[in-house]
């Protein structure tokens, strides 16, 4: 079973691969292949090279000077380092939409881990250097936050049937995932909405033609209240800007 979820307010995702049942152990392998740049951009490598530094736990990797470090770590296994191209790896989604879709991605390295039945791996990809990694905390983490969201919609002045609430936590939970952080100022948090994943950042119409749906019918004023200071500071002669 393979689970995917992010670490809120973090750059951070976590993959877990759990072994449900097994008459024998077995060998999982996974090939880490990595790039950085933009969603808008493809990568040609040419000689570039970057530093891939060895970890206790896994792998510190440099795209160049000063670039964010890039971290994947994990619970358990070893991670071997790598330094080998791929060259034109298809991308078929752009290739579909008849853009260019040949991009270079680096093979940084192998993980490997032997799993008994009822064992499992959890995987760190983030940008942050962490301590300790424990994916069933983390999953607990996530699932509690998760239970906020949909605690909200049994609130009286939602006025949601029972019978719907399943059906709607769904469309809460995938509405959460486009309110994102953006700073109101140098010392207050504040948040805004993702266009759309994953080539757009946060647009002003979109922002305030998704708020009533993304936060007000979830039960969250709150939220809408921020993101609201937050376009706030940019309004200039009765106009928001649509883009950053």
């Amino acid at each position: 079973e393979k689970r995917i979820w992010m670490k809120r307010n973090e750059n951070t995702t976590y993959i877990n691969y759990s072994l449900k049942h097994a008459s024998s152990d077995l060998t999982l392998k996974i090939k880490a292949l990595v790039n950085y740049r933009d969603f808008h951009s493809l990568t040609k490598a040419s000689d570039w090279q970057m530093d891939i530094i060895p970890l206790k736990d896994g792998t510190k990797i440099i795209a160049f000077e000063n670039a964010t470090p890039f971290y994947i770590k994990s619970d358990s296994g070893k991670f071997e380092p790598a330094h080998n191209w791929y060259y034109g790896f298809n991308l078929s989604a752009e290739a579909q939409r008849g853009l260019d879709h040949l991009d270079d991605i680096l093979h940084a390295g192998d993980l490997t881990c032997t799993l008994s039945s009822e064992d499992s791996l959890t995987i760190a990809l983030s940008t942050e250097d962490l301590e300790y990694i424990n994916g069933q905390t983390e999953l607990e983490k996530r699932r509690s936050y998760e239970s906020e969201i949909l605690n909200k919609l049994s609130s009286p002045k939602l006025k949601y049937r029972k019978s719907l609430r399943e059906k709607i936590g769904r469309l809460a939970l995938a509405a959460d995932q486009f309110v994102v952080k953006r700073r109101q100022s140098s010392v207050i948090e504040g948040n805004t909405a993702i266009a759309g994943y994953h080539w757009f950042g946060d647009w002003g119409r979109d922002t305030m033609i998704s708020l009533p749906g993304l936060v007000l019918c979830t039960g969250r004023p709150e939220i809408a209240k921020s993101i609201l200071l937050t376009f706030a500071k940019y309004v200039d002669r009765g106009m928001l800007p649509n883009r950053f």
